[in-house]
């Protein structure tokens, strides 16, 4: 007598890879507004719960100016993560105007366990 059991095989994908930046942050243009959004697409939905596990940080070159994403407004939804300074935080426009800027999303610095994850943890 042989006990035997069967069950239909199920199909699908191991997802393994993280979410990659997808094209060119958002608005396509040299000159940015202060106040006006910023917006970075990824390749997949991203994991947008709160607390974020992403870090953000935008730094405004030639300026003392350093803002994390406490001090953004920042939205994140689907593939999108957007952000924009908080006029609250009290900025000299008249320092920030022309000035270029560097935005680093995901693990910022070396010591961050933070980064863009998708909704496996990938």
């Amino acid at each position: 007598d042989i006990d035997m059991f069967s069950t239909p095989v199920i199909s699908g994908v191991i997802d393994l890879t993280p979410p990659e930046q997808y094209g060119q942050a958002l608005p396509l243009r040299d000159t940015v507004l202060l106040g006006e959004e910023l917006v970075v697409v990824f390749t997949e939905a991203i994991l947008c719960e709160k607390p974020f596990t992403f870090d953000l940080q935008v730094i405004i070159d030639g300026t003392n100016y350093r803002f994390d994403r406490e001090e953004l407004q920042v939205v994140c939804e689907g593939r999108k993560v957007g952000f924009q300074i908080d006029p609250t935080v009290g900025i000299d426009v008249e320092q920030v105007m022309g000035k270029t800027f560097t935005v680093e999303i995901g693990k910022v610095g070396v010591d961050s366990l933070s980064n863009i994850f998708d909704a496996n943890g990938n």
